[in-house]
């Protein structure tokens, strides 16, 4: 199944992608709902398997999110959400490509 109807058919009624960019190891999407990522393993690259493992994080469950600078030379750029699951927070954190993608991903985000 191509990525587009694979990310088509995990949206719900009325929801739709917002921003969609590419990070490191996957993917992430932005949609009127939830944060959307389908990251790659190693170990789906190495099996070449057709599967998809999309994970996502409701926008109401977002406690704060802010960007942060990666270490010099050696990390990219970062996305820090910080969110409610089970009772308590969890922080995850995205690295983008360039600070420019990074910044437009995040500005949707505040702005959703």
């Amino acid at each position: 199944m191509e990525k587009k109807e694979e990310i088509n058919n995990i949206l719900k009624n009325g929801e739709e992608i917002i921003r969609e960019r590419r990070i490191a190891g996957g993917e992430i999407y932005l949609t009127n709902e939830r944060i959307i990522t389908n990251r790659i393993s190693l170990m789906k690259k190495i099996s070449l398997s057709s599967q998809t493992s999309f994970s996502s994080i409701p926008l109401a469950n977002i406690v704060f999110s802010r960007t942060a600078r990666g270490i010099p030379f050696f990390s990219l750029p970062r996305l820090i959400v910080s969110y409610k699951e089970r009772g308590r927070n969890v922080d995850v954190f995205f690295e983008f490509v360039n600070k420019e993608e990074l910044k437009e991903f995040y500005q949707a985000l505040v702005s959703a």
